[in-house]
């Protein structure tokens, strides 16, 4: 014989003390979702709510209003932002997951410097530069530091340096994995043997060319990122668009292509944490010529928006996007204080004593957010309305 099912009955005085416990639990929910509420709605971000601004943003690839080619159609992002005042959080990375149906990551970025010696350097000089660098009147607890020597010198240079903030880097590595008939080649296997933990991959020379050789295309870099990732290095990606490019409005879809063939070949998120992403405008590399802060600040947030939709929300927030074009220890200071950018690759100031003002630059930030944190921001994937 089947038996209904029952409820109990419950008291007034207990119906009011749900109701009461349900209206807080609301209240509550309101107050921590409605910045995120607030900021789906057009009209509450003027920047996203403007005709002429949604028609700019649809026609910009690296957008969060745009669908890469390829990718899929039924998710946009939207990001908003809120800041903690809490110093303890400094630049600690605080995870969250499940918000309003969607993911997202709160993080504040460690800055990085890189230095790239490019084809200069001898012996001699090679010992001058690890000198000033084990020498630096300066810490390296906010900020890593990278530099990348000529191949022939990077020996000298894990031998000398006395300072464990600072590590090194290959410039170049080859899309051939394996070992065999590759004249001039610098397998990531290699790399890997003599222990030198990052490698520069995509430069602008390289995707250029010089001495009369082709350049390299998206789909080699990308190939030689897969490669490095596969050996476990970690990879500084240089993307960039030229003069004629930036001129004629065509950085967003230059940038976005450079990035799609890299996410082709690396589409697990977890190897993201071993990619630091430099954008270099190839107008102001060696040219005197900078970037300025607003506009390095502008394609960082476009590169970082891209990363949301085309990667993860959480890979967006959590990659360091770091610029290279002319940094000196002048503008460096106002560079890093753009929200998406985190530091710097450095060319011929690398070479110089201003080298370490721009590091210098960089953890000076870096210890003034862990003290007032840097705006942090949620990034959240929501279904298309």
């Amino acid at each position: 014989m089947s038996r209904a099912l029952s409820f109990p009955r419950f008291s007034a005085p207990l119906r009011r003390n749900f109701l009461a416990l349900l209206v807080s639990a609301s209240v509550a929910l309101g107050f921590f979702a409605g910045p995120v509420i607030a900021f789906r709605s057009p009209a509450s971000h003027p920047s996203f709510g403007s005709a002429a601004t949604s028609n700019r943003l649809s026609q910009n690839p690296l957008s969060p209003a745009a669908e890469p080619s390829g990718l899929p159609t039924h998710t946009f992002v939207r990001m908003t932002r809120c800041t903690y005042t809490a110093p303890a959080l400094g630049r600690q990375a605080l995870r969250q997951e499940g918000v309003l149906g969607g993911s997202a990551l709160w993080a504040a970025r460690r800055g990085f410097v890189g230095g790239n010696w490019k084809c200069n350097g001898t012996t001699a000089k090679t010992k001058e530069l690890v000198d000033m660098l084990n020498s630096a009147p300066i810490s390296f607890e906010q900020v890593d530091v990278v530099v990348a020597p000529p191949s022939l010198f990077i020996s000298q240079v894990q031998d000398s340096l006395r300072n464990p903030g600072v590590q090194v880097a290959a410039q170049d590595s080859s899309a051939q994995q394996a070992y065999g008939a590759f004249t001039g080649e610098l397998s990531p296997k290699m790399i890997k043997e003599k222990n030198i933990p990052w490698v520069v991959l995509g430069h602008s020379e390289r995707r250029a060319g010089f001495g009369g050789q082709p350049g390299e295309s998206n789909q080699v870099v990308a190939k030689k990122v897969r490669g490095a990732l596969d050996e476990g290095l970690r990879v500084i990606l240089c993307i960039g668009e030229t003069l004629d490019e930036r001129e004629s409005g065509q950085t967003q879809r230059v940038l976005s292509e450079q990035l799609e063939a890299v996410r082709l070949a690396v589409p697990n998120e977890q190897d993201w944490k071993s990619i630091v992403i430099a954008y270099e405008p190839v107008w102001a590399i060696g040219t005197g010529r900078t970037a300025t802060a607003a506009l390095a600040q502008e394609t960082h947030r476009d590169i970082r928006n891209w990363l949301a939709r085309a990667v993860s929300p959480a890979v967006a927030e959590a990659t360091r996007v770091i610029y290279g074009g002319s940094v000196k220890g002048s503008n460096a200071k106002e560079l890093f204080a753009g929200e998406d950018v985190d530091g710097f690759l450095v060319g011929g100031a690398s070479l110089t004593g201003d080298f370490v003002s721009i590091i210098d630059a960089a953890k000076r930030e870096g210890e003034t957010s862990a003290q007032t944190p840097r705006p942090l921001r949620l990034y959240s994937v929501h279904p298309e309305t």
